[in-house]
């Protein structure tokens, strides 16, 4: 095969392996050169957004936040979507409506909605407060409301519930196709998405504003008393939601918070010069001064709870300077990948939208 005319040189050749030595210099330099960016970039993060800055310009900072995150969360407008309620039942605790949401023409988006028996929450015009309660991966709205089985979820939306105020819970795309008989390529997806500007946690972020943009549309909502709660990747939607919204008053979130170092990158949360402006800590910084509840367990097989210690010390100061160091709290607990045994996240949640419970 080839150019015929090659046929007639005495061409050099050599095993595959003489220019190996070379290939790894190559290999090993790219490995010192990215450590070398690590180990400057926590100097750059707090060069970009000095805790002492951020108080005073907030909204400049959660504007650059969301350019990092791209469409269509930077067109975002309040507008209350189109939808269908659909009636599931009625139990011990609530009553059950499935949601789909018009979020744009032939899009539709989709959560479990949960409205409380008990009215000990409501207000004087008979609004509860709303808590958007998010599955982590592979969970399911049924899933993390105890309506599919057994899982590892420690009742998290039941438990709200319990305590009287109303449940939102989004589907993200995230299902366990083992479980759920419906395709799911999140990563391909996402890579399409951020060829147009986009990615699918800008878009999920979005997807979750105009949820509550509906629900605050509801007679039986306090549009001042939101909260979000999750798990896994639901604590990390918590936290880059609430970053993005301020009408969440308060987040607690599990098993999620850390450096976004190897072992505990996800490639979806992996944003252009992430490492030098929004990690997790300066996600959660733009949640100051509002209340900010972060569990870790040390028994967490997927994130290293030392890592999340760490990661929390760059966060601390921006409470501190923004005149709210009593709003964030950081939890360890001695359990696994799952919302704590306690009731002190939650009791922290609620308390920050006006409630003792």
């Amino acid at each position: 095969m080839g150019s015929a005319q090659f046929k007639n040189y005495n061409l050099y050749s050599e095993d595959f392996s003489v220019g190996d030595k070379f290939r790894k210099e190559y290999h090993d330099s790219l490995e010192s050169y990215i450590k070398k960016l690590k180990s400057e970039s926590a100097e750059k993060r707090f060069s970009f957004m000095p805790p002492q800055e951020l108080a005073g310009n907030m909204e400049k900072y959660r504007s650059r936040y969301i350019e990092m995150l791209g469409e269509p969360l930077k067109s975002y407008s309040f507008s209350v979507p189109k939808a269908e309620e659909i009636f599931v039942s009625s139990d011990d605790l609530c009553k059950i409506y499935r949601v789909s949401l018009e979020i744009f023409q032939d899009f539709k988006f989709y959560g479990m909605l949960f409205i409380p028996h008990s009215e000990k929450l409501a207000d004087s015009q008979g609004r509860f407060p709303l808590v958007i309660c998010q599955h982590g991966g592979r969970g399911t709205p049924e899933l993390c409301s105890d309506m599919n089985g057994e899982n590892n979820y420690n009742h998290m939306t039941r438990r709200v519930i319990e305590y009287g105020a109303c449940v939102f819970a989004p589907q993200l795309y995230l299902w366990n196709t083992k479980l759920y008989d419906v395709p799911l390529e999140r990563g391909p997806v996402d890579r399409e998405l951020r060829r147009y500007g986009s990615g699918i946690v800008s878009f999920e972020i979005y997807c979750v504003k105009k949820a509550i943009d509906y629900m605050c549309s509801k007679p039986y909502i306090d549009p001042e008393k939101i909260a979000m709660h999750g798990l896994s990747y639901g604590g990390m939607y918590t936290m880059y939601t609430m970053a993005a919204d301020t009408r969440i008053k308060a987040g607690y979130t599990c098993g999620c918070f850390n450096d976004r170092s190897e072992p505990t990158i996800l490639v979806d949360l992996v944003f252009f010069n992430s490492g030098n402006t929004f990690t997790d800590a300066l996600v959660g910084a733009l949640c100051a001064p509002r209340h900010l509840y972060i569990d870790v367990g040390t028994q967490d097989k997927v994130f290293d709870y030392k890592n999340a210690e760490a990661e929390f010390s760059y966060l601390a100061p921006y409470y501190e300077a923004c005149g709210a160091a009593g709003n964030v709290k950081f939890n360890v607990w001695d359990g696994g990948h799952t919302v704590s045994d306690t009731d002190e996240g939650h009791k922290f949640m609620f308390a920050a939208l006006g409630y003792t419970v």
